[in-house]
């Protein structure tokens, strides 16, 4: 039985052993260079400091034991025979763009090229928007993926009941103002993912733990 073992906070150590993996992933490649990584090690800290983004490491054990979630500056003993996953990136959505009073978190998860299409998508996923909903009190997790991206389109497709949008046009009205402006940050077409925490609570699986690493 393979199980995640635990969600911890990214450390520099952690983006420095990442780096050699993330450079030989070509699509990763493609989109970013060991610089433009840095640069978001840098601006991260800046949004740690102010409690509005955080990064996470997800490692899994392949005996089954109880998920653990650790705050920042909270120590992980890793076993040796625990290994990275992937990580996470989220980031607090300013209440101005939905003015309802609402706490929503942008997220984004990075699987490594060895632990794709083995059924890990889904337990990563779970886990990084219960601990958003239960640790930071988060209504909604919004996902922004480019809209060329048809694998990452394609597992969301595989993925328990949400809200997807991959049309602009189609985007209820209260969140048009903030994807419009992450479109334009992005400068590329971009599709939108939205799991609430009701929609977590009663469709997604709250077990995160996959067999033999297979769906």
């Amino acid at each position: 039985m393979l199980q995640l073992s635990s969600v911890c906070p990214m450390t520099e150590e952690n983006l420095l052993d990442l780096l050699p993996l993330l450079e030989s992933d070509q699509a990763f490649a493609m989109a970013f260079s060991t610089t433009s990584v840095l640069s978001w090690w840098a601006s991260l800290q800046l949004g740690r400091a102010n409690g509005s983004a955080e990064a996470w490491i997800f490692t899994m054990h392949p005996i089954q034991r109880e998920n653990s979630f650790q705050k920042a500056g909270e120590t992980s003993a890793r076993n040796e025979s625990e290994q990275t996953i992937g990580f996470a990136y989220v980031s607090l959505i300013d209440e101005q763009w939905f003015n309802d009073g609402q706490r929503r978190m942008e997220a984004g998860t990075y699987l490594l090229p060895s632990f794709r299409n083995k059924g890990w998508n889904l337990p990563v996923k779970s886990e990084l928007i219960h601990n958003l909903i239960h640790v930071f009190s988060i209504e909604e997790v919004l996902f922004l993926i480019p809209t060329e991206n048809m694998q990452a389109i394609l597992a969301w497709r595989k993925l328990p009941p949400h809200r997807f949008y991959s049309d602009t046009g189609k985007i209820p009205s209260h969140y048009r103002k903030f994807f419009r402006r992450r479109q334009f940050e992005s400068d590329e077409l971009l599709s939108m993912a939205v799991v609430s925490r009701d929609e977590w609570s009663r469709y997604w699986p709250h077990v995160t733990h996959i067999k033999n690493g297979e769906t």
